[in-house]
C-alpha cells in the first residue's frame, strides 16, 4: 500500500514564509497556497483535509466573519497561525479560542513547522484512534444484543 501524500496548506503568507514552508515541510508533502484575494472556498474545504493550515495573522484580520467561522469549525485541518513576533498577548489568547492549534511568531523556520506538523499528526492519530474505538464498541454492542436476543429466545 503506497503511502498517500500529505497536503498543507497555506493562506495568505509572504514570499518568505512561503518559501521557508516549502523548504523545510515534509519531503512526501504537498502545498497549496491561497493568497488573501483567493481563499479556500467551500469546495476547497469539502473536498480536501490538509494536514496542516498555516495562515497569517494579516489575512485572518481581513476575512468576514462567515470566512472565519467556517475555517474554525472545519475539522478537516490543524489551523496555525503566523504573527509579529512583537504581536500584542490577546492576539495569542484569540487565536486559541478561535481553535487554531497553534500560534507561531515569524519568520517561519524548520523547528516551528516540524513541531506543528508532529502536533497535527498527533492530534490525527488520536481521533483516528477514538474513531476506531467507537466502531469496536459498536460492533461489541451489537454482537451483545444478538446473544441476549438468543438467550431469551432459548428461555
Amino acid at each position: 500500500m503506497s503511502k498517500q501524500s500529505t497536503h498543507i496548506w497555506s493562506i495568505g503568507l509572504g514570499s518568505r514564509d512561503k518559501a521557508s514552508l516549502a523548504e523545510h515541510m515534509p519531503k512526501d508533502a504537498e502545498l497549496v497556497t491561497f493568497t488573501r484575494k483567493k481563499l479556500p472556498g467551500k469546495q476547497d474545504l469539502e473536498s480536501s483535509t490538509p494536514l496542516l493550515t498555516f495562515i497569517d495573522n494579516a489575512a485572518w484580520k481581513t476575512m468576514s466573519d462567515y470566512r472565519r467561522k467556517s475555517l474554525s469549525s472545519w475539522n478537516g485541518s490543524q489551523l496555525v497561525l503566523l504573527v509579529d513576533k512583537n504581536a500584542p498577548g490577546q492576539v495569542y489568547e484569540q487565536a486559541l479560542n478561535n481553535g487554531f492549534m497553534s500560534v507561531v511568531a515569524k519568520p517561519l523556520g524548520k523547528r516551528q513547522i516540524a513541531a506543528c506538523q508532529r502536533r497535527a499528526e498527533e492530534i490525527r492519530n488520536l481521533f483516528t484512534d477514538i474513531f476506531n474505538m467507537a466502531n469496536e464498541i459498536e460492533l461489541e454492542r451489537e454482537i451483545l444484543a444478538r446473544k441476549t436476543e438468543n438467550l431469551l429466545f432459548l428461555n
